[in-house]
């Protein structure tokens, strides 16, 4: 990208076509109508998942394990309502975390608000059984797929409808400042593409 001689270059528009597929499908002599589920996952990782804010006048340091600082710093400031130029974020071990310490969660604010009123440091460690609720998790999915192909194997990606669910974090208040949910809202997501097959449902139903 910085190397002598580089230049940019503009990505084209693409021309997208949608064919009618419920055609091409009641015709193709190889058809698949198949519906696919996946379970919640929980990552829960062996490390549980701590907080430790202190202020330094006007300054907030933060200990967290983290997958991605910058998140945790540029997202609490926006919470916070703060210069991000004014936080700090240690990770000195992350441990395990498969996704989960990958973004920032509500309580990081929580916790550097209390460290703020009482003038002290201040250190949050949720329990084993609170791991599955104060950080995301892998949503429960649900699939139907309908693929269509002639006998020389040429196929018709046809819709893909899905349906996922996530937890529900409601807004927080403190004295005052309020904390609005930044990760892991309540959410219930479905779709109908046509013409195409997301990844995820072909690797489940694989």
């Amino acid at each position: 990208m910085d190397s002598p001689g580089a230049a940019a270059q503009a990505l084209e528009s693409m021309a997208v076509s949608v064919g009618d597929f419920e055609a091409a499908y009641a015709a193709a002599p190889v058809r698949i109508d198949a519906r696919y589920s996946t379970p919640p996952q929980h990552q829960n990782p062996m490390e549980l998942f701590a907080t430790q804010c202190m202020w330094e006048g006007d300054r907030l340091v933060v200990h967290e394990p983290s997958q991605y600082v910058n998140s945790v710093k540029f997202g609490l400031a926006e919470q916070l309502g703060i210069d991000p130029e004014r936080i700090r974020v240690i990770s000195t071990y992350v441990g395990g975390a498969f996704g989960a310490k990958g973004f920032l969660t509500q309580r990081t604010a929580l916790v550097a608000l209390a460290a703020r009123h009482v003038g002290r440091p201040v250190k949050l460690v949720p329990t084993r059984e609170q791991g599955f609720t104060v950080s995301g998790y892998r949503a429960e999915t649900r699939h139907h797929v309908q693929l269509a192909a002639g006998q020389d194997g040429r196929g018709a990606p046809g819709p893909d409808e899905n349906a996922r669910s996530a937890p529900a974090v409601p807004s927080q208040k403190v004295r005052g400042h309020s904390i609005r949910p930044c990760a892991a809202m309540t959410w219930i997501w479905r779709s109908r593409r046509v013409g195409s097959v997301s990844a995820e449902a072909l690797g489940t139903a694989v």
